[in-house]
């Protein structure tokens, strides 16, 4: 699965490809060039299967932008589960840290002999898992 940068390359490819097929199909006209096209039914025909092409062409640049607005929407939302597994490491980090302290400070007052009131502290919450195609760096 790829992560957030390959989706954004895909989504850039695939904007790229798109702006491409939507390329009127004069150029590829005259590629023929005088010379070879002078007129008749070749050129009738040529122009035909080209004029018929570019609607299909202008199909297929649509189904690309469709697969670069969805390469767009999931390197969001690998982004999204980046931060949230990021800000969850650090959370947890300082959790660790308050728990320690806070079995220092209760072993300390039992040894001691003296109240302890303060309350445990608790893990943060896990962020929700993220799709299966998301894949981490």
């Amino acid at each position: 699965m790829p992560t957030e940068a390959e989706f954004l390359v895909a989504r850039d490819a695939f904007r790229a490809a798109a702006e491409t097929a939507r390329r009127p199909v004069t150029p590829m006209l005259a590629a023929f060039g005088p010379q070879v096209l002078v007129g008749g039914l070749l050129t009738a025909e040529t122009s035909e299967l080209l004029s018929g092409h570019s609607g299909q062409m202008r199909s297929l640049a649509d189904r690309w932008d469709r697969l670069a607005d969805e390469c767009a929407w999931r390197a969001r939302v690998c982004a999204a589960a980046y931060a949230a597994r990021a800000a969850y490491a650090a959370a947890f980090g300082a959790y660790e840290s308050d728990h320690d302290s806070w079995e220092a400070d209760r072993d300390r007052a039992a040894a001691n002999e003296e109240a302890f009131t303060r309350s445990e502290p608790h893990p943060p919450q896990r962020p929700p898992s993220p799709p299966p195609w998301v894949r981490w760096p």
